[in-house]
């Protein structure tokens, strides 16, 4: 980098921040609960999802102000959205959707570029928002997002850490990169 010039922000990002988790949640009480509050863990790890392009935040409702966001079971959307990142470097088409709203996040790649729709049928939201990232922010802002809920659920729960959900978690994030490194 030259001397002097500032650093490119990137122009695509995605963030993931848990809510306030009751005491009396699994999450809490890991590894000290039923196999049947274990198969619920993961629909129990709610956050925030901020997706923002170029400082447009795309998950913003029509009448909040600028830090509404969508929430969603956050484990299954980005562990979901890590599986289809084979897709997206082959160049598809791929869609996430949100698991608690209507809401669908689109990637269509336009060679080195990604177009990126928001589309949500609620009321309070604008029906479809777009930007256009490169295909390494879009990256970039995925692995960050996966490695800062790995960290919040560690803080959270340091038992956490031998939880198939941590473990999966770290899994996604280590094939992701690995398909990354090898797409170049």
């Amino acid at each position: 980098m030259a001397e002097g010039k500032p650093m490119k922000k990137p122009s695509f990002n995605l963030k993931i921040n848990l809510i306030d988790v009751p005491p009396t949640s699994s999450i809490t009480k890991y590894p000290n609960i039923s196999e049947g509050e274990k198969e619920l863990l993961g629909w129990a790890i709610v956050g925030d999802v901020c997706i923002s392009c170029d400082n447009i935040l795309l998950s913003q409702g029509i009448d909040s102000g600028p830090n509404c966001i969508a929430t969603d079971y956050v484990w299954y959307f980005l562990t979901d959205l890590h599986t289809k990142i084979p897709d997206l470097l082959k160049g598809k088409r791929v869609e996430q959707m949100f698991y608690d709203n209507p809401d669908t996040l689109t990637f269509v790649p336009e060679e080195r570029f990604v177009n990126i729709v928001f589309e949500c049928k609620c009321k309070n939201h604008e029906p479809k928002k777009e930007c256009k990232a490169t295909l390494e922010d879009v990256l970039s802002a995925l692995l960050q997002a996966t490695k800062k809920l790995e960290g919040e659920l560690l803080k959270l729960n340091p038992f956490l850490e031998t939880s198939d959900e941590l473990r999966i978690l770290k899994k996604s994030y280590t094939d992701t990169l690995s398909l990354i490194s090898k797409h170049g």
